[in-house]
């Protein structure tokens, strides 16, 4: 049987309510059945520290099973430091490349596709900017938690559908889309494959969500920081 999954989104550019801090960057509190993680920790560890303790998951953050980079632009990856050492993580740190600075953890480079745990798994590194991204299982099918879909969206959830076997359900994360035109095309094409969440944050700008959101009708599901999702 596959498994439930939460996500909470740490941080974003916005914010679910004013109580939550945003910060250009991305970071995803989350866990699927009993295994918990981090992928990403934006570039402000101060927004991040306030987000987690506002939405109860401090105690949580350092017993994370593994911590996820997607790629390492600073904005995914820069507090990563500050955040082992003041949550005491002692979990592996899946990335898609080695890294470009000292980590003071065990490093796991996915350069290939990977299982990381029951219903877990990485794309693996993928061309253009090194970036991976995380594959989850549910009842439902598959969720994709991405950084910024540098290497196209379309591309990575291909991989996702080699990698599990299954059928696509929900992507939330930075989709890496501009206009009005991107993100219409994006949400026909995910609309196609049967997307029925789909949540799209940081780098895909407002004029690309009101594409995806007439694409995707009621898939699309707005969120910031403080927002959760449950499958």
């Amino acid at each position: 049987m596959r498994s439930d999954i939460e996500l909470y989104l740490v941080v974003d550019n916005e914010a679910s309510s004013p109580k939550f801090s945003k910060a250009w960057g991305l970071s995803v509190y989350g866990r699927v059945g009993s295994t918990s993680f981090l992928m990403d920790v934006s570039g402000s560890f101060s927004v991040f520290d306030n987000n987690v303790n506002l939405l109860g998951l401090a105690s949580k953050v350092g017993e994370v099973d593994f911590v996820f980079i997607s790629h390492w632009h600073g904005d995914h990856s820069g507090a990563l430091e500050d955040v082992l050492t003041a949550y005491a993580i002692a979990a592996p740190v899946y990335v898609p490349s080695p890294p470009p600075r000292r980590v003071r953890a065990e490093v796991a480079v996915a350069e290939r596709p990977l299982r990381i745990a029951d219903h877990a798994y990485s794309t693996g590194c993928m061309n253009g900017v090194k970036e991976h991204s995380l594959v989850l299982s549910c009842e439902r099918g598959f969720v994709l938690v991405v950084g910024c879909c540098h290497p196209g969206v379309p591309r990575i959830v291909e991989r996702a559908e080699s990698l599990t076997g299954e059928e696509p359900y929900a992507i939330l994360g930075g989709m890496h889309l501009t206009s009005y035109g991107e993100g219409l095309a994006i949400g026909e094409y995910l609309r196609g494959k049967g997307f029925e969440v789909v949540a799209p944050c940081h780098c895909t700008g407002k004029s690309a969500k009101l594409g995806l959101k007439k694409a995707l009708g009621d898939a699309f599901v707005e969120v910031g920081a403080g927002s959760a999702l449950k499958f």
